[in-house]
């Protein structure tokens, strides 16, 4: 390994539990010198950074600091042996149990090997392992040498042939969804014809025409996520949502798969959540939410806890600013942020956009232009989002919305030109931002009286009310409500007033 970081953000990443536990089973395990790992473990630990020279420094004379980086990588794997033990699953206990019997045929017990061989089989049916299927049909092939029961081999025959179809459907399905996820990174929600059409490509084929094609509940997932997207860019929320209900249901008829597919699961309560707020279903929220917080006590791993960290709390906030609910979300804030700043290593580049991106708009509906500007520099300083698009138009829009609240007037100029150059640069700029920016770059800086600046924003609001009938360009209105916005300043109430009055 290398003699830098590696260890040190492994040992940090420890919760006290599985650190108690790593000292228990090291003394249990770990005798002699060799104790001495542990006196290293407690070091880094200690560390806030990484700091070898100081290390070295503290233990000079332990033998082990003779052959530091073996030392090192033995800590390592020791670490990583003790949390296998600590996180046992159902996947690594199918693992553990096709590995006994791989023992015990080599000691020559065939018997109790195909007794294991059997009870992982078992396991891996009911919770739909079907990574597993192959390996175990490998062992049982080996097996069958030792014993002579022709009934027992066309079983076995049959059983495989079944499983291959199986996992052949599965593939095949996830590589339509892969295909369609690519191309939903890349554009996000379709603003030309060309982004849906290529997907269309893609959709139209008989595995995806078809759900009964779909022979397991890992491919009738794909199906109806791969769908969910296709619907999501295309704008069209309610069939979405049809399609994320779906994916849920499937979980919901077989509970099994929640706990060992926690992660497709919380990823599906989002999509459903997410579609939902966009559809206006409000009434489906509270349930939905339960429901989540629900699977929670599921989560043991620390990337199981971020996952669900974005998808419990974005679609919360999302939906007390859809209700205009501002203040609530302000005093949930403080919360969220602590723990962004705990998962932010774990979230995706998109993930921690679009929650600082839900945060700035909490803020901004609740008047507090500079803390939501903050939430979007961080954004802009912070992530990349040279792969999503979609978003990545978004929020530059809006940051001259925000600039412009927060009476930003000397810098508005130089941010509107800049934002019209990276928008042209990405060919992004399709006629909704165009006639927005026209109307901040043209149209404001004209403007001598409240009579006349009202008169603006009607300009305005007309010509963006025309863009809801395009099924491209109202596209652009899923991330904020333009229409309250401009309301607000037409009838001169403030927009949170606005969207719940909505």
């Amino acid at each position: 390994m290398k003699a830098t970081e590696d260890l040190f953000d492994l040992i940090q990443s420890l919760s006290k539990t599985e650190k108690r536990y790593f000292k228990q089973h090291s003394k249990l395990h770990v005798i002699g010198e060799r104790n001495s790992y542990l006196l290293l473990f407690d070091a880094i630990a200690a560390q806030k950074k990484y700091n070898e020279p100081q290390l070295l420094k503290r233990f000079q004379g332990a033998n082990f600091v003779k052959r530091f980086a073996a030392a090192k990588y033995f800590l390592y794997r020791q670490v990583l042996k003790t949390l296998r033990s600590y996180h046992s699953s159902i996947h690594s206990q199918t693992r553990d149990l096709i590995h006994e019997a791989e023992i015990l045929y080599e000691k020559g017990f065939f018997k109790q090997a195909r007794k294991f061989i059997f009870k992982a089989k078992q396991t891996a049916r009911k919770y739909e392992m079907h990574w597993a299927m192959p390996e175990l049909f490998r062992m049982e092939e080996i097996l069958f040498t030792q014993w002579d029961d022709n009934k027992s081999l066309n079983t076995l025959l049959e059983e495989k042939t079944t499983a291959l179809t199986v996992q052949q459907n599965i593939q095949a399905y996830r590589d339509i969804y892969f295909r369609v996820a690519f191309l939903y990174f890349q554009y996000g929600k379709a603003r030309e014809k060309k982004h849906l059409r290529e997907m269309e490509k893609i959709v139209s084929c008989r595995l995806m025409l078809d759900e009964s094609l779909a022979d397991s509940s890992y491919s009738a997932l794909q199906f109806h996520y791969t769908w969910h997207i296709y619907w999501h860019a295309a704008a069209d929320m309610t069939k979405a949502a049809y399609h994320a209900e779906k994916s849920i249901e499937i979980f919901h008829k077989n509970p099994d798969l929640i706990s060992i597919n926690l992660m497709i699961y919380f990823a599906n309560m989002s999509n459903l959540l997410s579609n939902v707020l966009m559809a206006k279903q409000y009434e489906k929220v509270q349930s939905l939410l339960a429901s989540l917080q629900n699977a929670q006590r599921f989560a043991k791993t620390q990337i199981q806890k971020t996952r669900y960290y974005f998808d419990y709390n974005n679609p919360m906030l999302g939906y007390l600013n859809e209700t205009g609910q501002f203040p609530k979300a302000a005093a949930l804030i403080p919360a969220i942020a602590g723990e962004f700043e705990k998962h932010k290593e774990r979230l995706s580049e998109i993930q921690k956009a679009v929650i600082c991106a839900t945060i700035s708009q909490s803020y901004f509906g609740g008047r507090q232009y500079d803390k939501s500007i903050y939430w979007l520099n961080r954004v802009r300083n912070e992530i990349n989002l040279n792969t999503y698009q979609d978003i990545q138009s978004f929020l530059p829009v809006f940051y001259l919305i925000v600039n412009y609240e927060a009476g930003k007037n000397s810098l508005l100029p130089y941010l509107i030109q800049s934002v019209y150059r990276f928008l042209k640069k990405k060919e992004r700029l399709y006629k909704f931002e165009i006639v927005l920016i026209h109307f901040l770059r043209t149209a404001l800086p004209k403007v001598n009286t409240r009579k006349e600046l009202i008169q603006e924003f009607k300009k305005l609001k007309t010509k963006i009310l025309e863009f809801e009938k395009d099924p491209y360009e109202k596209n652009a209105f899923l991330y904020f409500d333009y229409i309250s916005w401009l309301e607000s300043k037409i009838e001169n109430r403030p927009f949170a007033e606005v969207v719940r009055q909505k």
